[in-house]
C-alpha cells in the first residue's frame, strides 16, 4: 500500500508518538546521537566558511590604490581625473583637451609606468609626467599622495588600457 508524503509524515509521527518508529525510514530521536561522519563534514565546512570568510576581507585589501593611502578605487578614479585636468590638460597646461585620445593616453600611461626605470619610453609625456608629484617639476607636494600614480589609475580605467 502507497502512502502520499502527507499521509507518510502522519505515520511516521504517530509511530514517534507510540515509539514503534523505524529510525531507517525518518528523523533520529533527538536523544540519538549524530553519525560521526556527518559530524565531521559539518565541521569541516563550518571551518571552511570561516575561513574564506575571513580571507576575502584581506583579498579585497590587496592593491595599489588601497594599500598605502587609503583611497578607495572610486576617490582614485575622481583624483586622478581631477588631477589630469587640472595639471595635464587644461588651457595652461602642457596638452590641451583635444589631444587626450587613447593613443595619448597610452603614451602618458607608458611614461607614467617607466618613472622609476632608467630606460625611458622616449616620449614627449616623459617631460609632461613631471608637473604630477613627486615629479621634479612639481609644485605645491605637501601631501602623501602620489598624484602620478592616481593620473595612472584614472588614465588605464577611463581608456581601458
Amino acid at each position: 500500500m502507497r502512502r502520499s508524503i502527507c499521509g507518510q509524515r502522519r505515520y511516521n509521527l504517530r509511530a514517534r508518538l507510540s515509539g514503534r518508529h523505524n529510525h531507517s525510514e525518518g528523523i533520529p530521536d533527538s536523544g540519538e546521537s549524530v553519525n560521526k561522519g556527518n559530524k565531521m563534514k559539518y565541521l569541516l565546512g563550518t571551518a571552511l566558511l570561516g575561513a574564506t570568510l575571513a580571507l576575502s576581507s584581506v583579498a579585497s585589501a590587496s592593491g595599489s590604490i588601497l594599500a598605502g593611502t587609503g583611497i578607495s578605487p572610486r576617490d582614485a578614479y575622481t583624483l586622478g581625473k581631477a588631477l589630469t585636468f587640472q595639471k595635464l590638460v587644461c588651457v595652461s597646461c602642457p596638452l590641451q583637451a583635444a589631444d587626450l585620445d587613447r593613443d595619448r593616453a597610452e603614451s602618458l600611461r607608458a611614461s607614467l609606468e617607466a618613472r622609476e626605470a632608467s630606460v625611458k619610453p622616449g616620449t614627449p609625456d616623459d617631460d609632461y609626467i613631471l608637473v604630477l608629484c613627486p615629479g621634479a617639476s612639481a609644485s605645491g607636494c605637501d601631501s602623501e599622495v602620489d598624484e602620478q600614480e592616481l593620473v595612472h589609475y584614472y588614465l588605464t580605467r577611463r581608456f581601458r588600457l
